[in-house]
C-alpha cells in the first residue's frame, strides 16, 4: 500500500466525519498542563541493561504546553463556537537507528534519521467526547542535530557503543502532516472521579511526514481518576492510576521508513499493518504527576524486528 493506492474516498470520509461529529457539550474547560516526556528503548527497566536494545525508534523528547488562546480559524473549524476550545504546542526531537549497526548501509536495515519538529492542535471536548486538530511540521537530516545529540550521549556513558552510520542518514528535508483525531469517554454514571474508565480513539494522518488512519483505546484503573480532558475543581489531592491500551495502524507512508520524499535514500519495506500496546502507570499529588508507560508495537517493515518496544517516562504540572 502507499500513497497512490491509499483510497482517498475513504480517507475523505472519515476527515468529513470528524468535521461534521456532533456536539460535545459545553459548560466545561480543558485541562492544562505543562508536559517534558523523555521515551527512550533503554527505558525497559525488567530487561537487563546489556540486553536493551539501541535501534529503530531508539530515543525521543518532547515539551509539550497547553494554551488557552485559540486561533480563529481552528476555533471555527474544531471547536464551533463551544467554549472548551484550547491549543496545545510541542516542540520535540525523535531519533531512529537501524537494529544492526554498520559505516554502511546494511540490506534491510532501516535508516538512520534524525527529526526535529514543532506541532500545534487544536482541541475542544465535553464530558463524553474530544477532538483535536493537528499540524506538525519538522526538518530531518544534520539539522535536526539527531546525530550530535546521540554521539555526545553515547561518549558520555561508557556502556553505550559509537553509532557508525550517521553519514548516510535521511537527507534534509521538511515534512509535514496533519492529524485529526477523536477520543470519547465511557465511565461508570453519577461519579466525579470514578475508578474506572475506557477512552476509545481514532485517528486521521495525511502528510509526506504520514499517512495512515489508525483507532485504539486505553482502559484506566485507579483512585478517584481525573478527567482525561477536562479540569475539575474538586480533584483528589492525590492520585494512583494503571493503565493499559492497544492500537492499530494501517499506514500508507512513514518517511522513517519509506525514505526521502524527493531524493534517493536509504529505505526498507514498509508493513500496511502495525499493532501496539502499551501498559503503565501514573502517580499525582496535587498539581505535580509522574507517568511511566512501556509501548510495544508489531513489526513495522518487513526485515525489521518481529516487535520493538521503548519505555516513555513524563513528568507534568497541571496548571489547572
Amino acid at each position: 500500500m502507499n500513497l497512490a493506492t491509499f483510497p482517498p474516498r475513504v480517507l475523505l470520509a472519515a476527515l468529513g466525519l470528524f468535521l461534521s461529529y456532533p456536539s460535545l457539550g459545553n459548560g466545561q474547560e480543558l485541562s492544562r498542563s505543562v508536559r517534558l516526556t523523555d521515551e527512550n528503548d533503554y527505558l525497559v527497566f525488567w530487561v537487563p541493561p546489556q540486553r536493551r536494545t539501541d535501534g529503530n525508534y531508539t530515543q525521543g523528547v518532547r515539551l509539550s504546553v497547553d494554551l488557552a488562546a485559540t486561533p480563529g480559524f481552528s476555533r471555527r473549524l474544531v471547536c464551533r463556537h463551544r467554549p472548551a476550545c484550547g491549543t496545545t504546542m510541542d516542540i520535540g526531537q525523535e531519533i531512529y537507528t537501524p537494529t544492526a549497526d554498520a559505516p554502511e548501509p546494511l540490506p534491510g536495515e532501516r535508516p538512520y534519521a534524525g527529526w526535529l519538529y514543532a506541532r500545534g492542535a487544536a482541541r475542544t471536548g465535553g464530558a463524553g467526547a474530544a477532538r483535536s486538530l493537528a499540524l506538525t511540521v519538522g526538518i530531518t537530516g544534520p539539522a535536526s542535530l539527531a546525530e550530535s545529540v546521540q554521539k555526545g550521549l553515547h561518549r558520555r556513558v561508557p556502556s553505550f557503543k559509537t553509532p557508525l552510520g550517521w553519514e548516510h542518514q535521511l537527507p534534509t528535508e521538511v515534512a509535514f502532516a496533519i492529524r485529526a483525531e477523536q477520543a470519547w469517554r465511557i465511565a461508570p454514571p453519577g461519579a466525579a472521579h470514578p475508578h474506572i474508565d475506557l477512552v476509545p480513539s481514532a485517528d486521521l494522518t495525511l502528510g509526506t511526514l504520514r499517512t495512515a488512519m489508525a483507532g485504539g483505546g486505553r482502559l484506566r484503573v485507579g483512585t478517584g481518576l481525573n478527567h482525561p480532558w477536562l479540569t475539575s475543581t474538586a480533584s483528589p489531592r492525590f492520585g494512583l492510576t494503571g493503565f493499559v491500551g492497544v492500537r492499530g495502524d494501517i499506514v500508507a507512508r512513514d518517511l522513517f521508513l519509506d525514505g526521502s520524499t524527493f531524493r534517493r535514500s536509504v529505505s526498507v519495506e514498509r508493513e500496511p499493518v502495525v499493532l501496539a500496546w502499551e501498559r503503565g502507570l501514573s502517580v499525582s499529588f496535587r498539581r505535580f504527576g509522574v507517568e511511566y508507560r512501556a509501548v510495544t508495537r508489531s513489526r513495522e517493515y518487513r526485515t525489521g524486528p518481529k516487535a520493538h518496544t521503548h519505555g516513555s517516562l513524563t513528568m507534568l504540572w497541571m496548571i489547572r
